[in-house]
């Protein structure tokens, strides 16, 4: 599963707007985000592009999510800067990494991630 968390994204939480959540009552697309939570959890590896406020909450998440139900999950962050979190200084950054790599997140920076030909991410 690849996850892309740049300046756009597809979602748009249960609220307005376009997003990959069908239109439908509140409780619908609470249930159709759950279903896509799952597939989530189902696909046993995530790839994370972007190592911002987004990216490493949704690590965190995805890794706290799994170790709740039991599923055992890779997660990679691969992001272009020379600490997550842009938004913070440097040490409060290097906290956060500290934090997800204790829960088994792993981080490249200073690099991009591309898709090949094939499809594959790299």
């Amino acid at each position: 599963c690849v996850i892309t968390t740049g300046a756009k994204t597809m979602w748009n939480g249960l609220g307005r707007g376009p997003s990959i959540i069908q239109s439908g009552t509140i409780k619908e697309r609470l249930e159709q985000a759950k279903n896509i939570g799952k597939g989530v959890l189902d696909a046993g590896s995530v790839l994370i592009v972007g190592g911002g406020l987004v990216g490493t909450e949704l690590a965190g998440d995805i890794m706290g999510f799994s170790k709740k139900s039991g599923k055992p999950m890779v997660v990679t962050i691969v992001h272009s800067g020379d600490h997550l979190c842009p938004e913070f200084d440097e040490k409060a950054a290097k906290m956060v990494q500290k934090q997800l790599e204790g829960n088994g997140v792993n981080i490249f920076l200073n690099e991009r991630a591309t898709e090949t030909a094939d499809g594959k991410w790299r």
